[in-house]
């Protein structure tokens, strides 16, 4: 299939903000879980959750890079998704655990499947080769 891409333009929003990779908290990584907690409320998988891909502008969070998502309501995708936001923490983040705990604490006030979701979390980090 051959698409006439001439006539199409491609308009985006920038937006004045900071990567959270670089200043995040508890008290923000709260604010992520509760935002994802919305995402996947609605069918939404990421993708890519990292802490690159989480822009903070204000007192606004924004979730970027849409590249890889798409629609599935399945547990074993939301729970990969929150997986490798978890490994982000782990693997850049010297207080990952308080980031997870307070990740946790969002997501669960915004999403009502989130202790299944949290659970098959524990269920793909125990799959991985190296621990």
């Amino acid at each position: 299939i051959i698409y006439d891409v001439e006539d199409f333009k491609l308009k985006m929003q920038y937006i004045d903000g900071v990567p959270i990779k670089y200043l995040v908290t508890p008290e923000l990584s709260e604010k992520v879980g509760e935002l994802v907690g919305k995402l996947h409320s609605a069918g939404i998988i990421h993708g890519d959750l990292t802490t690159s891909n989480l822009l903070l502008a204000g007192e606004r969070l924004y979730l970027l890079d849409f590249g890889l998502a798409y629609f599935d309501k399945g547990l074993e995708s939301r729970g990969v998704d929150v997986h490798v936001l978890f490994q982000t923490f782990e693997s850049t983040h010297r207080n990952h655990e308080a980031l997870i705990k307070a990740f946790k604490k969002g997501y669960q006030s915004t999403f009502i499947d989130s202790e299944d979701v949290l659970k098959r979390v524990e269920e793909i980090k125990k799959r991985a080769r190296y621990a």
